[in-house]
């Protein structure tokens, strides 16, 4: 009988749970099915970082219009144009961008957003802008571009960027995931992803867009990039007084931030960039790296911001040597933090006693001697 009676109670409390079930979808579930393009707007964000070149930490960001897919979100940035806060920016089917920036603040930083042309037709995973000549470049597969800055429209260069021989052999430059250009030297950098091998270093003809053979020796068109903790894929490049950094990850997740040789290839781990996915690493005219979240975190509910430390208050050193009698009974002492009973300075008729005690102290050799007189509790 008893469990008669029960079993109506389990009947509804089963329809109660299948009921909420039914109008409750989690945040993340609303995320994946939310179709972003760049420049809709929120929820469809994506994040430009500044980051820490000793750290390797992301400690600013702000946020840019973007996709939370792969195909609709920024992944090629460069901002070594020659003035400070000023971008170019590709998406995979969505063209370029000009954007504006105001120094990085953890208050409110501000952007501006111009678009280049329309849609683009093919996937643009790395640019590269050549102060020198004024041209930025892009990489579509194995072609090299020279992208108009006014409409966006590209245009081949004469030469595909071919077979690059190396220690490991001879790899097809097909799948470009970095590029950069070295300002000091004009050499123009490219990295070309192999899976779950180590990716490859190579230089790159900006003239003609082929492959520079045996930049690294005799028969030597690339070098392989060490991996960095087991991280082989190299999601962004750029040189920054006279340094090489990347920013590495392993199957799309834990990106670190890293120092390339250019001549061997060999990494330096500097630090994680505590983020879900960074691509697109560059620099401006004052030294300072910036990327992009990748598609794996093109959506972003809270930006990072470090929180201001507080420099802890400098305390003066306590005078060493003693008060004069007459400086010692003017002041207080005891704990100013205690208001309720405050210890005043002697006054009235008990000073004579006060006075004479002290200077028997003092021909004792007693030293310095705070005198005070607590004020009368309240009746």
């Amino acid at each position: 009988m008893g469990a008669a009676r029960a079993w109506p109670r389990l009947l509804a409390a089963f329809v109660g749970i299948a009921a909420l079930a039914a109008v409750w979808v989690p945040r993340t579930a609303f995320a994946a099915t939310v179709s972003c393009q760049p420049g809709s707007g929120p929820p469809c964000q994506q994040a430009f970082f500044q980051i820490d070149k000793t750290t390797g930490k992301v400690v600013a960001a702000v946020a840019i219009p973007g996709g939370n897919h792969e195909g609709a979100d920024y992944d090629g940035v460069d901002c070594q144009t020659g003035g400070s806060g000023r971008c170019f920016l590709a998406a995979d089917h969505a063209g370029f961008l000009l954007m504006t920036f105001t120094p990085f603040t953890c208050g409110d930083p501000k952007t501006d957003q111009t678009a280049i042309g329309s849609s683009a037709s093919s996937t643009i995973d790395a640019i590269a802008f050549d102060k020198a000549n004024g041209k930025l470049y892009a990489v579509i597969g194995s072609q090299l571009k020279v992208v108009d800055q006014s409409t966006g429209a590209m245009t081949d260069t004469s030469s595909w960027l071919g077979v690059a021989s190396g220690a490991s052999g001879s790899e097809e430059l097909t799948h470009v995931t970095a590029m950069t250009l070295d300002p000091a030297t004009g050499n123009l950098f490219g990295v070309e992803a192999r899976s779950s091998r180590p990716s490859v270093l190579f230089k790159i003809d900006a003239a003609t867009g082929g492959v520079m053979h045996d930049s690294f020796g005799a028969g030597l068109d690339y070098v392989e990039i060490a991996p960095d903790g087991g991280r082989t894929d190299v999601y962004g490049i750029v040189v920054s007084g006279g340094t090489m950094y990347a920013t590495m990850s392993l199957n799309d997740s834990d990106p670190h931030l890293a120092t390339i040789n250019r001549a061997s290839g060999e990494t330096s781990d500097i630090g994680s960039e505590g983020v879900t996915l960074v691509e697109g690493l560059t620099t401006d005219s004052t030294g300072n790296l910036y990327a992009l979240s990748g598609s794996g975190g093109a959506v972003i509910r809270t930006l990072p911001c470090p929180t201001p430390t507080v420099p802890a208050p400098v305390v003066a050193p306590a005078k060493a040597t003693a008060a004069p009698a007459t400086e010692v009974l003017g002041l207080q002492s005891g704990k100013p933090a205690d208001p309720s009973k405050p210890i005043l300075p002697v006054t009235g008729a008990d000073t004579m006693p006060m006075l004479a005690l002290a200077a028997a102290c003092l021909l004792l050799g007693a030293g310095a001697l705070k005198l005070s007189k607590r004020q009368k509790a309240e009746e």
